[in-house]
């Protein structure tokens, strides 16, 4: 390089914020050295090459290199001095190890969320401009290690030098010269992925564990399944995630398909391969032929899964769910899912969102081929299930023809499964060994009078006895790693619980409601840990048609969410449903903002145009074009939308959907 960064100040700031953002992005297991030598080669290089680049366009460059950079281990001995960073406090050397568990592209989403303070939109788009596999995971996976440590004091153009004893030097050079000669020589055999040096450390938690405390988390789950003792399926699974610490929740063999379950901070890794005959040393088909659990890479379209669609998520091979009817606001790079190596995925959910915004996020990542189906192993890096007091989703393990199966938490003995159809729920036992559900088909029944097909669950109902006074609690099924707590409000004049909305299967009309939903908007995207269906006006549209007004309100497990306000009618026995409003990022339809005012162009069954709007049980007055209207409900005959506004009994403004 022909300049120097050393006394140029318009170089110096830049070079500085990318060698802090290559230290943290580059791995710890290449030695302190080399780590904070490379971090100032390569932003020495980006500065001097790309300087001209606006800040996002260099740091897309510059990580581009940095995330491809494969160091090999390195202990650092053989150097006759030793360089560090200043690290000033204790803290910050337990957070720089915290971050040396997470990829590298979570450790420079933390970089430049937390340290430059950049947008998290702005850092999710970089990542995806340099290449990241899992963006939005890696922003989760970011958030998480500052709400456990905090921020980072750390300037790696400042470091310590110390000295090291030369022949201590040489010692080490000839040691690792041997070491190396050996791994050269005695290759990884069948471990279906690179040999890494990072310590393997796989964390179990102790049977009982989850009695120990009050939170009941996924930290206080034990392992479980068949083959929670195989050392060399447990590390297979932890080299194809990376390195770092994991908490092993599940090996087991199902189907014909050995899974496992890794958990890392916020983040759940779900590992598949073809299982072995031990008789013949064949592969495994299984009763049934087993189909990755959320991916379905090899079924063709509208074929063999439980749905009838192309995945057995309900995604039509090669397309989104999140079309015109898509749930979900996010952004492609954060909504989706990646896929690495030939044919990772047939078509992720959330590639684009209906909705600006960062809404709820699918966060998924598929790695390595073809799945489980195809005979090669396959990972999927998904969001954790977030702590609930009352009760925690069970994990889909695996998804076949004959339905998906479960692993419960470990204070669940009991689970009912139910079809997502009207009327009241007919609730079937289903068999439970070693935290395991034996297979549960959902209903896929479409509405025959419009040929379209529904999502239909199922629904769970778990049971624990010691927790939670006994109570059960329902879950929903969206065709993701966990479920949804599922809840329901009816319209006036159905009291407002005041600890909530009614649990899925407290009220008969609640089932009839997101049956509703079910046939009329596609399958959300994202995993989603609560989903409340909050039916705010029924009445008489005109020309005597019957009207249901319900707002969708769906959150994801990075806390992010969504709101869908829909417009469900029948005519001759067929559901029509409308979504009227769209938005994410909003207090609307929860707690915190219960008055809501939806409208919508509407064709009456003779044909003539209607505006017609309604509001929640608050709302006192509607105004359509300057027209008053007194009460919660208004239409007017009109070819193009008016303007709409309301007020509550307070006489403040409502927020409108539309």
């Amino acid at each position: 390089m022909r300049r120097s960064i050393r006394g140029n100040r318009i170089l110096a700031k830049p070079y500085r914020d990318l060698v802090l953002l290559g230290y943290l992005a580059l791995p710890a297991t290449g030695g302190e050295d080399r780590r904070l030598a490379w971090a100032h080669r390569l932003a020495a290089a980006a500065v001097a090459r790309h300087g001209r680049l606006d800040e996002a366009g260099l740091r897309r460059v510059f990580l581009r290199r940095v995330l491809r950079l494969r160091l090999m281990p390195w202990s650092g001995r053989l150097g006759p001095v030793e360089v560090v960073p200043v690290v000033v406090s204790r803290s910050d050397v337990a957070l720089l190890r915290e971050l040396n568990g997470l990829t590298g592209a979570g450790r420079a989403a933390y970089a430049m969320l937390l340290l430059e303070g950049r947008p998290a939109a702005e850092v999710v788009e970089i990542l995806a401009g340099a290449g990241a596999a899992d963006p939005g995971g890696a922003l989760a996976e970011a958030r998480a290690v500052e709400r456990a440590h905090g921020t980072l004091a750390l300037d790696p153009t400042v470091a310590r030098v110390y000295g090291r004893p030369l022949r201590r030097a040489r010692i080490a050079f000839a040691a690792l010269l041997l070491l190396g000669a050996v791994a050269v020589a005695a290759p990884d055999v069948g471990s279906g992925g690179p040999v890494s040096a990072a310590p393997l450390r796989v964390e179990r938690a102790q049977a009982g564990a989850w009695r120990a405390g009050t939170d009941l988390t996924l930290a206080s789950w034990p392992p479980r399944g068949s083959l929670t003792d195989d050392v060399e399926l447990v590390r297979r699974a932890q080299r194809a995630w990376g390195s770092g610490p994991v908490q092993l929740i599940y090996a087991g063999e199902l189907d014909g398909v050995r899974i496992v379950l890794l958990r890392r901070h916020d983040r759940i890794a779900r590992f598949t391969t073809i299982g072995h005959n031990p008789t013949t040393g064949q592969p495994s088909t299984g009763s049934t032929g087993a189909q990755s659990a959320t991916t379905g890479q090899s079924t063709p379209a509208g074929q063999g899964t439980p749905d009838g669609h192309g995945t057995p998520d309900g995604t039509p091979a090669g397309q989104g769910v999140t079309g015109s009817k898509g749930l979900t606001g996010g952004q492609g790079t954060s909504g989706g899912k990646e896929a690495m190596g030939a044919q990772g995925a047939a078509g992720g959910p959330g590639g684009q969102g209906a909705a600006g915004g960062q809404g709820v996020t699918g966060g998924r990542e598929v790695v390595g081929g073809q799945g489980a189906d195809a005979g090669r192993d396959g990972l999927e890096v998904l969001p954790a299930p977030r702590v609930k007091p009352d009760g925690t989703s069970p994990l889909k393990l695996l998804l076949t023809p004959r339905g998906s199966r479960y692993l419960v938490p470990p204070w669940v003995t009991e689970v009912s499964a139910a079809a997502l159809s009207g009327g009241e729920p007919r609730w079937r036992k289903i068999t439970l060994k070693d935290g395991v559900t034996a297979p549960i088909a959902p209903d896929v029944t479409g509405s025959a009078a419009s040929g379209q097909g529904c999502w239909r669950g199922p629904v769970l109902r778990l049971r624990a006895p010691e927790i939670a006074h006994g109570m059960p609690y329902t879950m929903l099924d969206f065709g993701r790693l966990s479920s949804a707590s599922a809840t329901y409000q009816p319209p006036p004049p159905a009291d407002v619980n005041r600890y909530g909305p009614w649990e899925l299967d407290a009220l008969e009309e609640g089932f009839g409601a997101w049956r509703a939903l079910g046939c009329v908007l596609d399958r959300p995207s994202g995993e989603i840990q609560a989903a409340t269906a909050w039916e705010f006006w029924a009445g008489r549209l005109p020309e005597g048609v019957g009207g249901r007004w319900m707002c969708l309100r769906l959150s994801d497990a990075t806390g992010g969410n969504s709101v869908r306000a829909v417009l469900v009618t029948r005519r001759g026995g067929r559901i029509v449903g409308t979504a009227t409003a769209a938005r994410t990022g909003t207090w609307d339809c929860s707690r915190l903002s219960r008055d809501v005012v939806a409208g919508a162009m509407w064709t009456a069954p003779s044909g003539r145009r209607y505006f017609v709007s309604a509001g929640s049980r608050r709302v006192v007055r509607i105004t359509l074009a300057g027209r008053e209207s007194t009460g919660r409900y208004a239409a007017k005959a009109t070819s193009a939308a008016p303007a709409l506004s309301a007020v509550n009994e307070h006489g403040d403004k409502v927020p409108v959907l539309r």
